[in-house]
C-alpha cells in the first residue's frame, strides 16, 4: 500500500481454483483490515500432439502439450485413465511440457494418451498408431538340389532381434523351427542362419521368418530339384 493505505494497480499470479465465481480477499500485515474483490475462474483448455502420430514399436514418440497450470505436474495414461500412469512429467512456467519415450512391443494399432493436471484436472487426449512390421526376406538362392545349404537375406525387422526361421510344408505354414538369426542395428541381415536341404525332398520349401520381438514374418520359398539319377545325399 502507499502512503495513504491505497493500492493503485498491482499484478497478483492466481492459483489453482475451481472453475467459477471466486474471491480474492486482501489482508493488511499490520491492521490485520480485510477487502475482498469477485473474479471469475476460468477453465483450463490444454491439447497435445504426438510427434510422429504413426510409429512402429521401438522406435521414440515425443509427447508434447501446452494450457495446463504453470509448474503443475502432468499424469501421462495410456488407453485409459485409471491405475499408474505411464508417465509424469511437470510443466513449465507456461503450462507446457514435452517428453519423449520408448514405444514398446506388443502394442499394435491406435493408442490413446490422456494427459491430466494433477492440480488443475484439466485433462486431454489424443493419440499414435503402432505401424506393423513389414519384413522382406528371401533364401540365399531360388532352386537348390537336396544336401544344398540355405541362408537367409532379411530386411526391416526391429534393430538387433532374433528372428526364427519355420519351415513349412505349404506357404503360410508356420511349421518347424530349422535356424534362427540376429539382425544388426537397422534390422536387416545377410547370409545369415543355415539350412540343409536334405535327400528325398523335392518341390517348393516355404521359410517363415518370425521376429521375436516385432512380430513381423516374412516367407521365402525355395524350388528343390531332385538330384541328378536319384542319388541320395549323405
Amino acid at each position: 500500500a502507499d502512503a495513504g493505505g491505497d493500492i493503485g494497480r498491482s499484478p497478483i499470479r492466481v492459483g489453482v481454483a475451481p472453475v467459477g465465481e471466486t474471491t480474492l480477499v486482501l489482508v493488511g500485515q499490520r491492521t490485520h483490515t480485510t477487502a475482498t474483490t469477485p473474479y471469475l475462474m476460468l477453465g483450463l483448455y490444454p491439447s497435445t500432439a504426438s510427434h510422429p502420430w504413426a510409429v512402429r514399436a521401438g522406435h521414440p514418440v515425443t509427447y508434447t502439450g501446452g494450457g495446463f497450470a504453470p509448474g503443475e505436474q502432468v499424469l501421462i495414461y495410456l488407453n485409459g485413465t485409471s491405475g499408474m500412469p505411464a508417465l509424469t512429467t511437470t510443466a513449465n512456467q507456461y503450462g507446457s511440457f514435452s517428453v519423449s519415450f520408448m514405444v514398446p512391443f506388443g502394442l499394435k494399432g491406435r493408442q490413446s494418451l490422456t494427459a491430466i493436471g494433477n492440480q488443475s484436472r484439466a485433462a486431454t487426449t489424443s493419440g499414435f498408431t503402432v505401424e506393423p512390421y513389414l519384413p522382406s526376406v528371401q533364401a540365399s538362392t531360388y532352386g537348390a538340389l537336396p544336401g544344398t545349404t540355405l541362408s537367409f537375406y532379411a530386411t526391416g525387422f526391429a534393430a538387433n532381434e532374433v528372428v526364427e526361421v519355420y519351415l513349412g510344408a505349404a506357404k503360410g505354414q508356420t511349421g518347424k523351427l530349422v535356424t534362427a538369426f540376429r539382425v544388426n542395428a537397422e534390422g536387416a541381415a545377410d547370409a545369415a542362419g543355415d539350412y540343409i536341404v536334405p535327400s528325398g525332398v523335392e518341390g517348393a520349401l516355404y521359410f517363415t521368418l518370425v521376429g521375436q520381438k516385432s512380430g513381423g514374418t516374412g516367407v521365402a520359398k525355395v524350388d528343390v530339384t531332385p538330384a541328378p539319377g536319384g542319388g541320395q545325399v549323405t
